[in-house]
């Protein structure tokens, strides 16, 4: 018997994630985890704590030049984690200096 309706197991998997919490707590850390790498190294740098809730990712800064930096590639930066993630995970980010 040949199966005609057949989906790849990781587009399933990825299906069930996001149709529960567990796919989103999962994706929501991912974007914390790629901020480093999405931010550059010289913000990565000047970054103290990343935390994200309810679609904004929460970045704490030790400088008020990397802040600025931030705010200005904010959609690029967004767009990028988004890219990566591969859904829309972060819908704005916020900054905040702690020194």
């Amino acid at each position: 018997m040949r199966r005609t309706n057949t989906e790849k197991a990781g587009e399933v998997l990825k299906r069930f994630l996001e149709s529960n919490s567990i796919g989103s707590s999962m994706t929501q850390q991912e974007a914390i985890a790629i901020w480093p790498e999405v931010a550059g190294s010289t913000i990565a740098r000047y970054t103290q704590n990343v935390s994200f809730y309810n679609g904004t990712l929460f970045v704490q800064l030790k400088s008020s030049v990397a802040a600025d930096a931030v705010r200005t590639r904010q959609q690029e930066l967004i767009d990028s984690i988004n890219k990566q993630l591969g859904m829309t995970v972060v819908k704005e980010i916020r900054t905040g200096i702690k020194y």
